[in-house]
């Protein structure tokens, strides 16, 4: 069976309650990470509720690959 990387996150990692979900699930957290090498937002404004803290890590500026 083919693993995404995320199930093989989760599997790293047996001791913490790390689940798979959406994006639109995942911005109802109170902290929100990111980390791709996408130059497209992944984010949706309407998705964030006010008073999340967003941690942003990737490719999206030039001269940050």
């Amino acid at each position: 069976m083919l693993q995404t990387g995320c199930q093989k996150l989760i599997e790293s990692f047996p001791a913490y309650p790390l689940k798979e979900c959406s994006l639109e699930e995942t911005t109802a957290s109170d902290i929100v990470c990111t980390l791709t090498l996408s130059r497209v937002p992944l984010l949706k404004k309407e998705w964030v509720t006010p008073g999340t803290h967003i941690n942003v890590i990737g490719g999206g500026d030039a001269g940050k690959e």
